[in-house]
């Protein structure tokens, strides 16, 4: 009854409402599963590192709501935690958002989120070969540094199941091309749970030739 449920100054008191009731046009009600986006701000102890998230529990969530209410949402965030001196891997309940909690409804509360802490080394893996991409065109590019010499930082389990296949130092023809100065900076991709602390030499040199037709590798 919207009697019961009026707010009125202390000293005013409501005799009577007329209708006594209101009819609400909410639009149609949809439903929606987004992603679960964990908000952790973890702070490891000296000479440790976060590797990584490594469980979602549940992974998404399902929201009920206005269409118009759901069109504008594409994921769905735990509320912010901290997790300070960790050392170890640990998993944790965390509460979503309750962001919008009187025009949505949600399947889950909650999500237990597991996170991964190792050790942190460094490990150098010398020579790796570089590879040219793409060479066509009509120059001929002749590459001089045929080896480059890595430095990664991670965690100690993944360091060592890093193997040498899984690190590429890369270079593009065509950039070469375009380069008067005979050195190019290699891209280097390597996997994406250790860090590149260096690459020696920095630079890769090489020559070119105009007027020759390039060889693929």
């Amino acid at each position: 009854m919207l009697l019961q449920a009026l707010q009125l100054p202390q000293a005013v008191a409501p005799l009577d409402i007329v209708p006594d009731s209101l009819i609400l046009h909410i639009g149609s009600v949809a439903a929606k599963k987004v992603p679960i986006i964990p908000r952790l701000n973890v702070r490891p102890r000296s000479g440790f590192v976060v590797t990584r998230v490594t469980a979602i529990s549940p992974d998404s969530v399902e929201l009920k709501a206005g269409k118009k209410v759901l069109n504008g949402i594409a994921r769905w965030f735990t509320q912010p935690i901290d997790q300070h001196d960790v050392y170890e891997p640990f998993t944790v309940q965390i509460p979503l958002s309750d962001t919008l909690e009187d025009n949505i409804t949600r399947s889950k509360n909650t999500a237990s989120i597991s996170v991964d802490v190792q050790q942190y080394a460094d490990m150098v893996i010398h020579d790796v070969p570089v590879h040219v991409q793409s060479m066509s065109g009509t120059g001929e590019i002749v590459v001089k540094t045929r080896f480059v010499r890595v430095v990664l930082r991670g965690g100690v389990q993944d360091l060592a199941r890093i193997a040498p296949d899984d690190i590429h130092a890369i270079v593009r023809y065509e950039d070469m091309l375009r380069l008067p100065q005979g050195r190019i900076r290699p891209r280097v991709e390597l996997p994406s749970n250790v860090v590149l602390m260096n690459v020696d030499p920095q630079f890769v040199m090489f020559s070119r030739r105009l007027n020759k037709i390039g060889v693929r590798p």
